[in-house]
């Protein structure tokens, strides 16, 4: 079940790009065939232009502010089933639809007091940050260094895709354009028209590309705000304790906000951190939710949830 959910909010985050830029043609026929698009015709223009024009950090704000990536909580009462499940992600991944594998970013959020196996401790969001704060400084500097050229050399593809993406809409917009003021035969008006699907099929294939090389670029300048977060610890060696618990607290909650799918129990998914940081969660699974109480099970849903699954 959270294979197809993951599958599916992802498909509808790429869909809702795609569809953003496919509506800013002045064509009414590809307008229409996009009009499904749960964006207005102006957000649309918005995210389009910011996509094709905006430097790279008004690109990621108006993506997060009209097309923000999924997230699924999940949970359960007891931590049991929540490692359970859990495990079973972090041992076998997922499965595209081409059958292909493929593993989500997850963390594990528990107490500080509930020991994991030492499968979770690598997806414990305590146990990541505890990591990084025990990093040496030649660590550091080299981790620091290859996030900096990983964050340059992804600004550069970005560059480069959004040129093509361009010439790839200004041909659309000159092959629709001939299609309509198009006078020969029906059978030259269908070889227009495939042609001119093929093209829009390349260039939704482009925006998927686009929306997945800024996702990589926002992981890389995730790492760089971790390293940056510890930098001072790994400079002090970990002889200021009040500084280390902040910077504890403040790593964890970035590995809370970067998850794709965050595994908690009932009772944790009220955390000071969940509310701190404004997390909206597309959908909410809960396990074990005959043996949950009503009341339990309202807690995750404060968070925006369009969709709940009950299981078991």
């Amino acid at each position: 079940i959270l294979n197809v959910v993951h599958i599916v909010c992802f498909q509808r985050y790429y869909k809702k790009i795609t569809n953003a830029v496919m509506r800013s043609f002045p064509q009414k026929d590809i307008q229409k065939a996009y009009a499904s698009s749960s964006m207005s015709r102006q957000e649309a223009l918005k995210l389009c232009d910011c996509l094709l024009n905006a430097d790279l950090e008004a690109q990621k704000r108006v993506l997060h502010e009209l097309a923000p990536k999924p997230r699924i909580l999940v949970c359960a009462p007891s931590n049991a089933a929540v490692d359970e499940m859990c495990k079973r992600v972090v041992l076998n991944g997922f499965k595209q639809m081409n059958m292909q594998k493929y593993d989500p970013r997850v963390v594990r959020v528990a107490a500080g007091n509930h020991p994991l196996s030492d499968i979770l401790l690598k997806v414990s969001s305590r146990r990541q940050a505890e990591g990084y704060l025990a990093l040496s400084g030649w660590d550091w500097e080299k981790r620091f260094s290859n996030s900096k050229n990983a964050v340059e050399n992804s600004k550069k593809r970005i560059q480069h895709l959004v040129l093509q993406i361009k010439h790839q809409a200004s041909a659309i917009k000159h092959q629709a354009k001939a299609l309509d003021s198009l006078q020969s035969g029906r059978e030259n008006d269908s070889d227009q028209q495939r042609d001119l699907r093929q093209a829009m099929g390349q260039l939704e294939g482009s925006l998927v590309a686009l929306a997945k090389l800024h996702e990589n670029r926002e992981e890389n300048v995730n790492e760089l705000e971790r390293l940056k977060l510890c930098k001072s610890i790994v400079q002090r060696g970990h002889s200021d304790e009040l500084l280390k618990r902040d910077s504890m607290e403040a790593l964890e909650i970035t590995f809370l906000r970067d998850a794709e799918i965050v595994f908690t129990t009932l009772s944790s998914s009220a955390n000071r951190s969940f509310r701190e940081l404004n997390l909206k969660f597309e959908v909410v699974l809960i396990d074990e939710a005959a043996q949950a109480g009503e009341l339990e099970c309202l807690q995750p849903l404060q968070y925006g949830a369009r969709h709940c699954v009950l299981v078991g």
